[in-house]
């Protein structure tokens, strides 16, 4: 349970004036697949720059997404595949906005959890 408590923990932090979260997120994903080892986050206070840095690769991908969950800004047109790429379902196909993504991405995580 390690984990919980360390996300629970994240909801208090706070993003810096200028690091635009939904940013740090389409920059992780043009890593590919393995997306959520590359969530870079930029914090000011030392504090909060120690917390991250313990945070693990999981943790960061998925304070990044609590923080964009109800992210209702719309995705580029070159991001339109990350949605349907990741959405045999098609629940999504005509919702493109920051927080479908983000649900899609959350789904893909839980899975690779459970294998």
């Amino acid at each position: 349970m390690e984990t919980e408590t360390a996300v629970d923990e994240l909801e208090v932090k706070t993003l810096p004036p200028g690091n635009d979260p939904a940013e740090a997120l389409l920059e992780a994903l043009d890593h590919g697949k393995d997306w959520w080892r590359h969530v870079n986050v930029a914090f000011d206070e030392d504090r909060q720059k120690e917390w991250w840095a313990g945070l693990s690769q999981a943790d960061r991908a998925h304070w990044l997404l609590g923080r964009l969950w109800n992210c209702t800004d719309i995705l580029g047109s070159m991001y339109h595949g990350e949605i349907t790429d990741r959405d045999p379902w098609q629940e999504h196909k005509h919702v493109l906005t920051v927080a479908a993504l983000v649900r899609l991405l959350a789904k893909e995580l839980k899975v690779r959890a459970a294998a």
